[in-house]
Parts: structure tokens; C-alpha cells; sequence
């Protein structure tokens, strides 16, 4: 464990121009470890918001932010629930063509993530996934009530993953995936937040409010 960390910020995200500088904040934390992404859920309130203070704290590309808000404003509104479902389909991303993600997308479940969405049919879902083969199956189980990503020629690839991501933390309702770190760095973003559940598990003692107060 460590006392002293630093908001660690990848290369990729500089090169790829998504944000502008690498100002890195120093942060006194307990029981951090590097594997801090994967156990998000379990921080305590008080260190989970520094991680918040630190993404907050980075200078988005503005073309990525424009996209992000006109995007919000054209398809969202307060009946909007925000979904990101990770099937783990290595085959789609080399960088985890790994044996740990083949081992998660065997698990994965589209079932459980319909389950949960059964429950708010009436209101509208912002979709974001890793595999589009499971487009047309929600499409047909919430017709016209499934909103997707529409990919912005202007950016890159990483830059639409970004704004991506972004937009799924702007609705109050977010179903995850749980692990996935695309998932906890949207939760980290949303501060609006009221109730966060976990799409890849039918458990509903699963299901809490945000512990971000």
C-alpha cells in the first residue's frame, strides 16, 4: 500500500489530443494499492471524491465537450437512463485480447442487462457497448426508447470513446458494468447521480443509491 499517489494520466490521452496537459495532482490516500480501479465501488467517500477532484481537474479537448453537450441536449432529457454494457468481446480491442477479459465475456449476460432495464420501460436509455451485436435485440425490446452513441466524423476514435463516455455520466440513473473501468471513470464524472446498479448481476441488493454525497 501506499500513502503518497499521483492521478495517473496516460500518454494516449495527450497524444491523441482528448486532453490538453498532463497536470498531475498529488493526492494523500489510504489503502491504495494500483489496482484502485477495480475495487471504486469499496472506496470511502472521502477518497473517492479526490479521484473525482482529479478527473474533474483535467482539460478536455473543447471539440470533444461541444460534441458531448449538443449531443445531451438533442437526445436526453430527465427521463433518460444512462447504460454501458461491457461484454468483454476481446476479439474487438487487442488491448484486452486477454485471458482475464475472454474469461468475463464467457460470463457476460445481455439478460441481466434487459432485466434491470425492464424496470424504467418507461423512460428513454443511452446505450453505450463494445459489441454491436446486441443493437438490434434492444432495439427491438425498447423500440424507439434506445438512444446509441452516433459516432462524430470531426474526431477520432479515442475522442468518440471519450465523449462517449462522457455522456454517460449525465443522467441520474446509471446502470454499469461492474469492473469495467469505462463504467467507473463515467460514474466519477456524473455529479448528479441518485441511484447506480449494476447491469451484469441480477442480485438486487446490488442495486445502491450513489455514495458520492
Amino acid at each position: 500500500f501506499k500513502d503518497d499517489i499521483r492521478l495517473k494520466i496516460s500518454n494516449e490521452l495527450i497524444s491523441n489530443n482528448i486532453i490538453k496537459n498532463k497536470n498531475i495532482t498529488n493526492f494523500k490516500l489510504k489503502n491504495y494499492d494500483d489496482s484502485w480501479l477495480f475495487m471504486i465501488w469499496f472506496i470511502k467517500n472521502n477518497e473517492l471524491k479526490l479521484y473525482k477532484i482529479g478527473l474533474h481537474s483535467l482539460d478536455i479537448n473543447k471539440n470533444i465537450l461541444n460534441y458531448v453537450s449538443e449531443f445531451s441536449k438533442n437526445f436526453f432529457d430527465d427521463d433518460t437512463i444512462s447504460v454501458h454494457i461491457r461484454t468483454w468481446n476481446s476479439s474487438t480491442n487487442k488491448k484486452t485480447n486477454t485471458n482475464k477479459a475472454k474469461r468475463r465475456n464467457k460470463k457476460f449476460n445481455i439478460d441481466s442487462y434487459i432485466h434491470h432495464m425492464k424496470k424504467f420501460e418507461d423512460k428513454k436509455f443511452y446505450v453505450s457497448m463494445d459489441n454491436k451485436k446486441y443493437n438490434k435485440l434492444l432495439t427491438e425490446q425498447f423500440k424507439h426508447n434506445i438512444i446509441f452513441y452516433k459516432i462524430n466524423n470531426e474526431l477520432s476514435r479515442l475522442q468518440n470513446d471519450m465523449a462517449s463516455l462522457l455522456l454517460l455520466s449525465k443522467n441520474t440513473i446509471f446502470i454499469a458494468s461492474y469492473k469495467s473501468t469505462y463504467s467507473q471513470i463515467a460514474y466519477l464524472y456524473n455529479n448528479n447521480l441518485k441511484t447506480l446498479i449494476y447491469g451484469n448481476t441480477i442480485n438486487e441488493s446490488i442495486s445502491t443509491p450513489n455514495p458520492v454525497k
